[in-house]
């Protein structure tokens, strides 16, 4: 399911529509594809054992999950976070957490340590809501995330 990955907490509805295949769920306020649509749009990236790209990842999982007007689509995003393509990079990498002191956004190599992986995967550690709040992203889409962070967080 296509939600948005990196909000700390839910906002209301927005009054921009929802992208193509997607609904405005009334329990959160924010758009959501249907399971069928997810399980045919949920393409990560991956080349034959190579971890995706930043691109990838930024397209794939970022851009349809994250980058809506509600969570993280402008520059006053959710905690100040915004993940839209042009500025994703510089925003997640190396980049301390608003809400939890000491924690990282994105350590290049260090998936564990990274405090977007423990949002995407609800760890005890984190503040606020798990990312997305609705419910976890498919674990092959967190296992492609993690390949791309331990693999050096490359932008590419």
């Amino acid at each position: 399911m296509r939600v948005p990955i990196l909000a700390l907490f839910l906002w209301p509805a927005c009054t921009e529509p929802c992208p193509d295949g997607a609904t405005r769920w009334e329990s959160d306020g924010l758009c959501h594809l249907s399971e069928a649509d997810s399980a045919e749009t949920q393409d990560t990236g991956e080349v034959a054992g190579e971890p995706a790209t930043f691109t990838d990842i930024q397209q794939d999982v970022f851009q349809v999950s994250c980058a809506y007007s509600t969570c993280h689509g402008d520059s006053d995003g959710v905690g100040s976070l915004s993940l839209e393509a042009d500025g994703t990079y510089a925003a997640l990498v190396g980049v301390a957490s608003t809400v939890v002191e000491g924690a990282i956004l994105v350590v290049p190599g260090d998936a564990d340590g990274s405090y977007l992986i423990a949002k995407m995967e609800e760890a005890d550690s984190i503040e606020g809501l798990p990312m997305p709040p609705a419910g976890p992203l498919d674990q092959d889409v967190i296992d492609t995330v993690r390949a791309w962070i331990d693999g050096g967080a490359l932008d590419n």
